[in-house]
């Protein structure tokens, strides 16, 4: 199975493909594909999605974790019988924020991801979806910690020993406490169209993929 929002666009060929993958490859929980990303704004201008490139077959459960490849859902396709027997009560954890990561995060720590460096989906950035329409730097803080929950969340639900979900923890709060501080430098360089003196002078290497290569 696979899902898909209002801005994601499959291939023709998509869903062949990478059912064919993972029927060529019964070791795979799930598939993974490049897709390509247009703005709304210029829908002829097409870019390939930056993710982490791998091996054909690939645990992947540390790059999703630390954001270097994609937990979007328009990038897998994936196996049914693998997914259910991580989610028997077919149920997972409703957020506002996403879906994504409840799908995505238990599968790639379960099973390995086969990989199809094609792009065989797009990704439309829509300024007015849910994950793009926050204007404010308190709503945009407001999005990403409700992302952050979420991902909070699924670790502590995931059966996996208690030492590795702790620095998986602490990895996610280094990575989403990052995003926080740089929008709350956004928003006091907004209002005083100054930085605080600690931030003059320095250099600074910003690093991530999607909203928080930014």
């Amino acid at each position: 199975f696979s899902l898909y929002g209002v801005d994601d666009i499959m291939e023709p060929d998509c869903i062949a493909r990478r059912a064919a993958f993972l029927q060529a490859h019964p070791e795979c929980g799930l598939v993974r594909s490049n897709v390509w990303k247009i703005y709304a704004a210029a829908p002829r201008r097409k870019t390939r999605f930056l993710n982490h490139e791998t091996a054909s077959v690939a645990n992947i459960f540390y790059e999703v974790l630390r954001n270097e490849i994609s937990a979007f859902p328009i990038f897998f396709l994936f196996r049914i019988k693998d997914f259910f027997q991580l989610y028997p009560a077919k149920k997972i954890y409703p957020s506002r924020y996403t879906q994504d990561v409840q799908v995505v995060l238990p599968m790639v720590y379960a099973y390995p991801c086969g990989y199809l460096p094609e792009c065989l989906g797009t990704y439309w950035h829509h300024p007015n979806s849910h994950s793009h329409a926050a204007r404010t730097v308190q709503e945009k803080l407001e999005l990403w910690r409700g992302w952050e929950d979420v991902w909070l969340r699924v670790l502590k639900e995931m059966a996996m020993p208690d030492t590795e979900r702790e620095q998986c923890i602490d990895i996610v709060r280094r990575r989403f406490g990052g995003v926080a501080a740089f929008w709350q430098l956004v928003g006091h360089w907004q209002k005083l169209k100054t930085l605080p003196p600690e931030y003059v002078g320095k250099q600074y290497f910003i690093y991530g993929a999607g909203n928080e290569g930014q």
